[in-house]
């Protein structure tokens, strides 16, 4: 006769939880599951952005990769470290440079017709749900916050960084999905290690 085996044990995510980086668990569909959610999507479409453009210009966003997973663990473990300030600059100067570009040569008349500028476009819509999934758990956030914490024990400065982050992302995204035509994209996304 064989051997009974045990049925396996079952996992909170079998009853539709999940357990933060803090340790808290939490529903899967609460705010800030949904949050880390949008920003991981976000990350798995700007690989695939980076997978199908040789552009070297781009290889830069692997810094903006490594931006969305800090952001993904502050959400999952308040008191980790935010985003930084330079990490906001870079976004600033990469949108710039290339708006400039685009000024002078003309926005792409077809957006989306070279799978990279489809790809950037489509990480630009998730990127804009991201930024609106963090708006809502920042707001719903800050309501908890006044009513547990005292005045000053909030990270208002961080959340405001986190999503203007995301907004500069989202048009950085945009820009690289409108350009015209096969010709390299000049600009670099200059990463921490570059």
């Amino acid at each position: 006769m064989g051997q009974l085996r045990r049925p396996p044990a079952a996992h909170p995510g079998d009853r539709g939880q999940t357990r933060m980086g803090s340790g808290m668990m939490v529903d899967k569909d609460s705010m800030p599951i949904e949050t880390i959610g949008a920003i991981e999507e976000l990350r798995a479409w700007i690989s695939v952005l980076l997978s199908l453009s040789g552009a070297p210009q781009l290889q830069g966003l692997r810094a903006v990769q490594g931006d969305l997973t800090a952001l993904v663990d502050q959400i999952g473990k308040p008191g980790t470290p935010l985003l930084s300030q330079q990490s906001l600059d870079r976004l600033d100067a990469a949108v710039e440079r290339l708006d400039a570009d685009l000024a002078a040569n003309g926005p792409n008349a077809i957006v989306g017709a070279l799978p990279t500028s489809a790809f950037a476009q489509l990480a630009h819509a998730v990127c804009r749900r991201a930024e609106r999934r963090l708006f809502e758990l920042s707001r719903f956030t800050t309501i908890v916050d006044t009513l547990l914490l005292s005045e000053g024990d909030t990270d208002a400065e961080g959340e405001d960084l986190a999503l203007a982050y995301l907004n500069r992302l989202s048009d950085l995204l945009h820009l690289i999905g409108a350009r015209r035509g096969p010709q390299p994209i000049p600009v670099a996304i200059a990463g921490d290690d570059q």
